[in-house]
């Protein structure tokens, strides 16, 4: 008899075990369903979920690098964390580049970067007052845009033109203008080689104060095809300097180098 009275009780303290474990109340998660972004930095918080163990850079024309330093990725990571979600409309615009995001998990994540930081379906820019989106845009820029993929994007253009500054490109058989050959191209990869990327400004500074930002000759390469306008364009500055800057993108890309590319084109056009 006492047995059967206490069946009843156990079912209904069963019943209420369950229903506590199986059926969560409040904001836990329930096990099967989907999470959804209720607020814009509830998108960070899913991200961080996971951790980030690689950033690879897909350029059209400086190549593929990718980001692995621990160090490196804590760097761009906590800046991608202060950016805001865009709740609008917003794209990043036609000044990007592509890239892969890698996770601890094997999983993978396409994203664009300009000014803005697009992951999929989310757009995320800096505030009001901050420098965080371009200043994450120059740093992965910066990894891409070395000294050895430049040498890289010589190597396999197919075809490079000097010319003296203020000469039309388009005129390739004037004066001034100069298709380079193969034996130009490995001389100027021998000059490249030997060149050092500026990295304190404050010598080039002082240089730029006296006598201005302007370049004797531009190497352009490789030529857009039928409009003559370059895509990377190598400007000479001096014996000592020159800049290369991909005119794909208007901001925070000119790279100085420290470098005797004067004396390369003088050799040639004259």
């Amino acid at each position: 008899m006492k047995v059967l009275l206490l069946l009843p009780f156990g079912l209904v303290l069963g019943l209420i075990i369950f229903g506590i474990v199986v059926y969560p109340t409040g904001d836990s998660i329930k096990i099967g369903e989907r999470s959804m972004v209720e607020e814009p930095r509830s998108t960070m918080e899913i991200l961080q979920q996971n951790t980030p163990v690689q950033f690879r850079l897909l350029g059209d024309r400086w190549g593929s690098t990718a980001i692995t330093s621990p160090s490196k990725l804590y760097e761009l990571w906590s800046t991608l964390e202060r950016l805001e979600l865009r709740t609008d409309a917003a794209v990043v615009g036609d000044e990007y580049t592509e890239g892969l995001l890698e996770f601890f998990d094997g999983s993978q994540r396409r994203y664009r970067i300009s000014h803005r930081f697009q992951l999929e379906d989310f757009v995320l820019s800096s505030g009001e007052s901050s420098q965080d989106g371009p200043d994450l845009f120059a740093a992965l820029m910066y990894v891409l845009q070395t000294k050895a993929t430049l040498m890289d994007v010589i190597r396999q253009a197919n075809q490079i033109t000097g010319y003296a500054d203020g000469q039309p490109l388009s005129n390739g058989d004037a004066p001034g203008v100069l298709h380079l050959g193969d034996q130009d191209r490995r001389v100027l990869l021998d000059r490249l080689a030997q060149s050092e990327r500026i990295i304190d400004m404050a010598e080039l500074d002082s240089f730029l104060a006296i006598y201005g930002d302007n370049p004797f000759y531009h190497i352009a390469l490789p030529v857009a095809n039928g409009s003559g306008e370059p895509q990377i364009s190598m400007s000479v500055l001096s014996y000592s300097y020159f800049y290369v800057t991909d005119l794909r993108y208007e901001h925070d890309n000119v790279i100085f180098f420290r470098g005797n590319l004067l004396q390369f084109m003088e050799e040639r056009l004259f």
